[in-house]
């Protein structure tokens, strides 16, 4: 009995170090919305962001709502929650939080519209903003801003629910900007004509990773006494085949990949964001 709970414990430990080498802690914080938009909508627009982030799986993501000393009154959610508090921040670094995310809702409007038909239909339009607080030092790491419509819809309720429909896309993007992970080529599993067509990299399901994710290839290097990062090519996941490990096509790159695998150089990979891109 002993040694299955001390395997336990082992196993816990280990999963715990790789989802902390993974996955940062984030908070995500109350937010603000223009005083013309209703209370329901602003909390199904917050309700969509944390699901959205929750979904990619990349990051340890905690709600404010959910802590015990940072929960706020309804009526005190909104009034400070585009503001820093040193305070909170303090809180947050003490539960093992690096970043926390704020969020305002500028705008969630209809406007309608009458086809020839005399049928009346409506138009969603919704805009916000996010930022990225480093809870350590209180700085802004990133702000991110979007605009959405939608179209045709029979009621003004349903335009603005469309318009908010694009929340998940948009949280997908954020995350794969500024909350990537970084890891290593472990071998070569496929080649041709002395090129690496499939290799197997050392991040899987606890850092998130999914099929169709994308990482840029590094390789280190040493310049007058400074170290470089030269970019040699970019793969992207086929399969995710276990915690630590993915398989992964080449999709650029497949030749400086395999020398710089062949002559031992130390290689890192990033996953990375494309603007316009959806999936991860």
């Amino acid at each position: 009995m002993k040694k299955i709970i001390l395997t336990l414990l082992v196993l816990f430990t280990i999963t715990t170090v790789i989802q902390s080498q993974c996955k940062d802690i984030v908070f995500v914080e109350y937010f603000s919305s223009k005083k013309e938009i209703e209370r329901s909508y602003a909390k199904d627009f917050r309700n969509k962001v944390i699901a959205g982030i929750t979904n990619t799986d990349r990051v340890l993501l905690k709600d404010v709502e959910s802590e015990k000393s940072l929960k706020k009154e309804e009526q005190r959610q909104t009034e400070d929650a585009a503001s820093i508090d040193e305070e909170r921040l303090v809180e947050m670094k003490n539960l093992n939080a690096k970043y926390l995310i704020q969020g305002h809702l500028s705008n969630l409007s209809t406007e309608s519209t009458t086809n020839k038909e005399g049928e009346v239909f409506y138009n969603g339009n919704s805009a916000y903003t996010l930022k990225i607080i480093d809870v350590a030092t209180g700085t802004v790491k990133g702000t991110e801003s979007y605009s959405h419509g939608s179209f045709s819809n029979k009621t003004p309720e349903k335009a603005m629910e469309s318009a908010l429909n694009y929340v998940d896309g948009d949280m997908k993007k954020l995350v794969n900007k500024h909350f990537p992970v970084e890891g290593t080529i472990l071998e070569i599993n496929a080649e041709k004509k002395n090129e690496a067509k499939e290799v197997y990299i050392n991040l899987g399901s606890l850092c998130g990773i999914k099929k169709g994710q994308q990482f840029e290839v590094f390789v280190t290097r040493e310049i007058a006494g400074r170290e470089s990062q030269k970019k040699i090519g970019e793969l992207k996941v086929a399969v995710v085949e276990g915690k630590d490990l993915s398989l992964c096509k080449v999709s650029k790159g497949g030749k400086e990949i395999k020398t710089a695998i062949g002559e031992g150089q130390e290689i890192t990979i990033k996953s990375y964001y494309s603007a316009g891109f959806f999936g991860l």
